[in-house]
């Protein structure tokens, strides 16, 4: 979710006040609750992927589950879907979601993820004029940096590993008592994607020379007013966000 510390939820009676107000069954074939606030970049880019959905942002994602079932027996005869980060979910829990509930996940695991993949991050050098290689390898670095000291942060024996060394990647292995083994390995072609951390947009922003996490979200809207970068923008973010109906 991406906006104010302090998000205002909508309460039933206002939702159901923009449904009377903005559907339009010949523009609209549902509604589409997601988290965030009216102004959030949540909201924006959602209605730009999702252009056949009245998309409307509720607060945070239990705000979300929770309004559903209220929100469709008010509005019989109109589908009404959720979306919510993915967060830690795993793939059961996200089936369940969306057979249970008509809830879906974005397939990273949180929307800043989606708006600071290389792809993205590609289209703003660009229209920054920066040297892209230059700028995707630092931030990767950083992130992969950030990984790592969050691992040895956390590990309580010594893992021999300075602050200011060059990461390539960072794996992990975890051996269960049924001898299986779960591993995982985040290298420089996919920290941006799994990076579970709301910061990495803080981190993708001083790549780019952008002053600060908030700064590169109204970066990123106001992209999403030009004609000309909108449709590259929305393009990418189609791809890591679910099918809907």
């Amino acid at each position: 979710m991406i906006g104010s510390a302090e998000v205002r939820k909508l309460a039933i009676k206002e939702i159901c006040q923009i449904i009377d107000e903005k559907y339009d069954e010949e523009k609209y074939y549902g509604i589409l609750l997601c988290e965030g606030e009216m102004n959030s970049l949540d909201a924006k880019l959602y209605s730009k992927v999702y252009p056949a959905l009245l998309v409307i942002p509720v607060g945070g994602w239990t705000d979300v589950t929770k309004l559903l079932r209220s929100i469709r027996k008010r509005n019989e005869g109109i589908e009404v879907f959720g979306l919510i980060d993915r967060d830690s979910n795993s793939k059961r829990k996200i089936k369940e979601l969306r057979v249970n509930e008509g809830v879906y996940c974005t397939k990273l695991p949180f929307i800043e993820n989606i708006i600071c993949t290389p792809e993205i991050v590609k289209i703003l050098c660009k229209h920054l004029d920066l040297d892209y290689r230059k700028t995707i390898k630092s931030i990767n670095q950083i992130l992969l940096s950030a990984i790592a000291n969050k691992i040895k942060d956390a590990f309580p024996v010594n893992v021999g590993l300075t602050r200011d060394e060059t990461i390539e990647s960072v794996s992990v292995s975890i051996k269960k008592e049924d001898e299986t083994t779960i591993e995982k390995t985040v290298n420089a072609s996919s920290c941006l994607y799994a990076y579970r951390d709301k910061s990495v947009a803080n981190i993708v922003a001083a790549g780019l020379y952008i002053n600060g996490r908030q700064e590169y979200y109204n970066f990123i809207g106001k992209l999403l007013d030009d004609a000309n970068i909108a449709p590259n923008i929305v393009k990418v973010a189609r791809f890591y966000l679910p099918v809907i109906g």
